[in-house]
């Protein structure tokens, strides 16, 4: 990993960091907010005099820079995230965005987007529960992203995004996709997954197309094609992770130059001094190796 990716990545976990150790806590230990001092904050349900009934209409409303605050509840609706806003649920279990099958639930075309403490479901066939498109720097944290009938989160031409502590499961293709819909533009590149549980997803982790992302510290468990899949990619990390259970655990294809490292593989491996990741160049058979495997899962977080 060269000089420029780690001060890139550590850019933006520090980012992501600084907003959400801001969070102050408003009457119960899940109740809380990003304020940000150069803007607005708006309410969406509850009793408050001028609160919004709708996510999206709060969201037209807001001025770039603004807070968004949503009290628990099921709100039936797409939303279209395209002007820097930070989008904050009451909790993450009972305040809920139901797409009902319509296309991605919620869709981001802006920069510097935060979104937190929601359970995002029902996207439609092909879509996302959480789309987001040619974006720069956007954070997705403490979210569950479930029961979408495409993926769980796609990151297309998005650069610098980081996905942490989430629980990605039970979608019906790829937990996470990071890939690059036009060949034409840069791809999606430098991007963060971390401390997620993905689980139970057509295939849990896809990078297809793009160099230098991360994929660490999450557990990747019961997906029923691949855990991670990695095509015509190159320079990305996979480390630190938890396989288990997964149909395969890993496979590649086009591309070999990625690096895998201290990943549990589902079994004590204390024994080995690596693991074979099986894969495929051009129309050869080839191998990736994890030199150092962990010999026990690690504790991960994502609840």
């Amino acid at each position: 990993m060269n000089g420029s990716f780690r001060k890139n990545t550590l850019a933006v976990i520090v980012i992501c960091l600084m907003v959400l150790m801001s969070l102050p806590i408003v009457m119960g230990s899940n109740e809380y907010f990003v304020e940000n001092l150069d803007g607005n904050i708006l309410y969406v349900g509850g009793n408050g005099p001028g609160n919004y009934t709708t996510i999206q209409d709060a969201i037209d409303a807001a001025s770039e820079g603004d807070t968004i605050f949503v009290y628990s509840g099921t709100y039936y609706e797409t939303l279209q995230i395209d002007k820097t806003v930070t989008l904050t649920g009451e909790d993450k279990n009972n305040t809920v965005i139901d797409g009902e099958g319509s296309g991605n639930v919620v869709d981001v075309t802006a920069d510097s987007v935060n979104i937190n403490g929601f359970t995002v479901r029902n996207g439609d066939v092909w879509d996302a529960g959480i789309y987001v498109y040619a974006s720069h720097d956007s954070c997705i944290f403490d979210c569950i992203v479930s029961s979408n009938n495409g993926s769980g989160i796609e990151l297309d031409l998005t650069k610098h995004a980081l996905v942490s502590n989430c629980i990605i499961s039970s979608n019906k293709q790829f937990g996470v996709l990071i890939y690059t819909s036009d060949g034409n533009r840069p791809s999606s590149n430098n991007n963060i997954i971390s401390n997620c549980i993905i689980s139970n997803n057509d295939e849990g982790v896809f990078i297809g197309d793009t160099m230098g992302n991360t994929i660490m510290n999450n557990d990747i468990r019961e997906n029923r094609v691949y855990g991670v899949h990695v095509a015509f990619a190159s320079n990305n990390e996979i480390k630190g992770n938890n396989f288990i259970m997964n149909s395969k655990s890993a496979y590649f294809q086009g591309i070999q130059l990625n690096s895998w490292s201290n990943n549990y593989w589902c079994y004590s491996i204390s024994d080995s001094k690596m693991k074979i990741i099986l894969g495929r160049v051009i129309c050869f058979p080839w191998l990736n190796f994890d030199w150092n495997p962990a010999s026990e899962p690690y504790v991960i977080g994502g609840e």
